[in-house]
């Protein structure tokens, strides 16, 4: 399996937190929500780079 070089993922997301825990820490709901988000970002990127001319399109190979 070959290393891809230079690679950069960077992803950036705006999260606004109402917490109304009296305790001040994130729910299990929350934290769920985050995660999801985080993940359905990641799972774009990776889509959009399978697409021709992207880095794992296998062009470059």
């Amino acid at each position: 399996m070959r290393r891809a070089e230079g690679i950069n993922f960077n992803q950036n997301n705006h999260v606004v937190i109402q917490n109304d825990g009296t305790n001040g820490l994130p729910g299990p709901q929350m934290m769920k929500a985050v995660y999801d988000m985080a993940r359905k970002g990641a799972r774009d990127e990776i889509q959009a780079q399978m697409r021709d001319g992207g880095l794992f399109s296998g062009g470059g190979r």
